[in-house]
């Protein structure tokens, strides 16, 4: 399962001043609390969402969407998601967009955030 939750960083600036800077950073849930094993779609999320904001939303869609592939892979009942087992994300495909547009259009109940922002978020079953 991938969760995601804020991370305070330190950066510099252009005049090299340092100042604290809160970040989202998507990461494979694991049993420990304190360890934390980032995704490399952190990447995505850092890059693109340019505010907290953005940041926050790329974060939560990225993850209904990533738990969405990994519980299809797993159930295996749909063969669209087969390949998925030995290519892993590189094997992604339109269609397993597709697949999941139509699912949150069929189901119209969205997944709610379920903490607070700075608190870790899973959102799925595993």
């Amino acid at each position: 399962m991938i969760i995601y939750k804020t991370k305070d960083i330190t950066v510099y600036d252009e005049l090299q001043k340092e100042r604290n800077k809160q970040i989202f950073i998507v990461k494979f849930c694991t049993d420990s609390p304190d360890f934390v094993l980032p995704s490399p779609l952190t990447h995505f999320v850092i890059k693109y969402g340019k505010s907290y904001n953005s940041q926050r939303k790329y974060a939560n869609e990225l993850c209904l969407f990533i738990n969405y592939i990994i519980d299809n892979v797993q159930s295996s009942q749909n063969e669209i998601f087969e390949p998925l087992k030995t290519q892993g994300l590189s094997g992604l495909t339109f269609y397993h967009l597709a697949h999941y547009l139509n699912h949150i259009s069929n189901n119209p109940e969205k997944p709610v955030l379920l903490g607070v922002v700075g608190a870790s978020v899973s959102l799925g079953a595993k």
